[in-house]
């Protein structure tokens, strides 16, 4: 996979909500057990971020998609070691909490 085919592709991750959301939550876990944020290696070869087996993600994929969080404004941090974390920009905009009607009766939970 190219360069450019490795950019659309890290693009199209950081455009989905879902994703996005995962990888960041991912972060914020890393920061919460480790007291500091995860290394760029730590991002990129842990299976649990991407939505495919970890194989089938180009290293150039997995290379370029932080500075596309960073340059969208979801990741601080990314020129000091160890201080990778989310943006309060993209803190303020995380869905703290979904509440959906069933019926007559509302249900709220969290969606961590």
């Amino acid at each position: 996979m190219g360069t450019i085919e490795a950019y659309a592709r890290a693009k199209r991750l950081v455009g989905d909500d879902v994703w996005r959301e995962n990888a960041l939550s991912w972060i914020d876990d890393f920061n919460r057990e480790h007291g500091h944020g995860p290394t760029w290696d730590a991002f990129r070869c842990s299976d649990t971020v991407w939505c495919e087996p970890w194989e089938e993600i180009s290293p150039a994929t997995r290379s370029t998609i932080l500075p596309v969080l960073a340059s969208r404004g979801y990741l601080d941090g990314m020129r000091t070691p160890y201080s990778m974390c989310r943006s309060k920009r993209s803190e303020s905009a995380k869905p703290q909490q979904a509440s959906y009607v069933l019926g007559v009766e509302e249900v709220s939970f969290g969606t961590a």
